[in-house]
This record gives C-alpha cells, structure tokens and sequence, in this order.
C-alpha cells in the first residue's frame, strides 16, 4: 500500500512572504518555506507557513507531534544547508566562468578538478564536456530553485 500523503522537505524560511498559505495570517515577521515532495521524493509545490501551521501540517501528514519552536529550528538548520549548498554551487559555477565557452579549456579544467574525485579515466573528451556541462546546470538549477523558493516573485 502505497501513502499518497504528500510528505515534505524544509527548504528554511523567508520574511519575502509574511502571509501564512494555511490560515492566512499576515504580517508575520517570516514564514517556513516546505517543499511539497511526491512519491518517489521530487518536489511538487513550495509552500509558505507560519511556524504553527507548519507544525499542525507537518503532524497531520506524520502522525508524530511536531511544535512550532521545533518546526523554526529545523526550517532555520535547512536554511543554513540550503545557502551553504548554493555558496558551493556559486563558488563552482565562478570557477569555471572565464572557460566555460571555450571547450578546450572547460575540458582541461573539469579534467583537472575531477578525475582524482571520479573514476572516468576512460571518459572521451566527448563525456568529459557533457559531464561538465551537466554539472554547470545542475549547479545553476540549485541556485535558481533555491533563490524562487526563497524569494518568490511578488
């Protein structure tokens, strides 16, 4: 039997949305940003709550008592992950910047900076690039869902 409950991520919070998506109470001083998560685990939906609503969601969807203190802390740890994570991704993407259009170069690097981390020694230049390229918009995906969940256009 499959739970077709949706199941959810913390992404953080965010004072950009003030307005609680459950109760509809405004003006809070930020919201918990939730990741609505299908079944096999891939987001859905972005939700904003207030941290009470949160708790309420999130032990009605689990069955295990959450409180809105706990909810805030561990919405503020996954904020934390989630700005140390696009740091990363904006450090890599900065790094290969000046020669990411010249193919030459952008193979020389991603060689250089990956091959004592992956085992691709028999990698053609051809699998080099698409690893490169595949990792350059992996790394831009992370920033730009982060920064739409963070900062949701008004």
């Amino acid at each position: 039997m499959t739970n077709t409950a949706p199941r959810f991520r913390f992404l953080g919070t965010t004072d950009d949305v003030i307005q609680c998506e459950r109760c509809g109470k405004d003006e809070l001083r930020s919201t918990v940003v939730l990741e609505v998560l299908d079944a096999d685990g891939n987001a859905e939906d972005v939700t904003y709550y207030g941290s009470t609503c949160a708790a309420r969601v999130l032990t009605e969807r689990t069955g295990r008592k959450h409180t809105g203190p706990k909810v805030l802390a561990e919405a503020r740890a996954a904020l934390t992950q989630l700005q140390n994570r696009m740091e990363s991704a904006r450090r890599l993407l900065a790094h290969y910047a000046a020669v990411e259009a010249d193919d030459a170069a952008f193979l020389a690097a991603v060689k250089d900076a990956h091959r004592t981390h992956w085992r691709m020694d028999g990698y053609s230049s051809a699998e080099w690039l698409t690893f490169g390229r595949e990792m350059m918009a992996r790394n831009r995906q992370t920033i730009a869902a982060a920064e739409a969940a963070l900062h949701p256009a008004a």
